[in-house]
């Protein structure tokens, strides 16, 4: 890890990506009908980040947010 992301031992990039891919990962009617297309990028993606390694996976706001609070308090 790149330690000029990282202030107080909070990794910001890591965090940043993990806000970005909110409910990405989450199978729902919505990600259902958005198509083939977006079906096989989800699989690839929870392929790749399998063990949660570039970002956490967070289905939903409330999800991340309470993710955070942990998060913080540990720092």
């Amino acid at each position: 890890m790149n330690r000029k992301y990282m202030p107080y031992g909070f990794d910001e990039n890591y965090e940043y990506k993990t806000y970005r891919n909110i409910g990405k990962d989450y199978g729902d009617s919505r990600t259902a009908d958005a198509g083939h297309i977006e079906n096989i990028k989800r699989y690839f993606r929870k392929k790749v980040n399998k063990t949660q390694k570039y970002y956490a996976t967070c289905d939903t706001y409330t999800q991340w947010k309470n993710y955070i609070k942990k998060n913080t308090e540990k720092y």
